[in-house]
């Protein structure tokens, strides 16, 4: 499905939300492949950013939730809890 703002999502929907296992391509060139519940990220996901930097691990309610890997394009990496994962905006948009 193509969304009027030109973001793309293919997978599966419920009761006209994104559920299960999609892959939504934003209009900006990120990507995030992974579960959805009720139209939010929920579950294992896999959010990459069109600047190379990458998250993956478990998300709750659109946010990240648990444990994660941070792998940026500088090729710095981090792992842990992703309550660590607050960046600066003008650093690093890893805020998905």
């Amino acid at each position: 499905m193509t969304f009027p703002n030109g973001d793309v999502f293919e997978g599966s929907y419920k009761d006209g939300h994104e559920e299960g296992f999609g892959v939504m391509k934003f209009i900006h060139g990120d990507i995030y492949e992974g579960h959805y519940k009720g139209g939010l990220r929920h579950g294992d996901g896999k959010y990459t950013h069109s600047n190379g930097d990458m998250f993956q691990g478990n998300y709750m309610n659109d946010k990240k939730h648990g444990h994660g890997t941070a792998t940026f394009a500088s090729g710095n990496k981090y792992v842990g809890k992703t309550s660590f994962f607050f960046f600066k905006k003008k650093e690093n948009e890893l805020d998905d």
